[in-house]
């Protein structure tokens, strides 16, 4: 997440499961963070490799994490991307 907020991405919505990163990612028109063992998800754009969050890619959009690999759901922070409503206010 470091890497991407440095790289200046919009914004972040970490999810739950692998699943819902690429229905919410597409849904948004957003980028996919998807990783399982050690392996990019199909479908995702990004993984689990801060050098894969280079500006030209990252730069002014947005991200959605499959978050199931980086923080425990229970104490995940949640960053939400502009115009999500579950963001309260845009």
């Amino acid at each position: 997440m470091v890497a991407a907020f440095a790289h200046g991405a919009e914004g972040i919505l970490p999810v739950a499961s692998t699943e819902e990163a690429e229905e919410t990612g597409k849904r948004l028109g957003a980028l996919i963070a998807a990783e399982r063992n050690v392996v990019r998800c199909d479908f995702a754009q990004l993984g689990n490799d801060p050098a894969e969050y280079t500006t030209d890619l990252v730069s002014g959009r947005e991200i959605v994490f499959d978050d199931q690999w980086c923080t425990s759901p229970h104490d995940s922070p949640r960053v939400w991307c502009r115009g999500d409503p579950r963001r309260g206010t845009n």
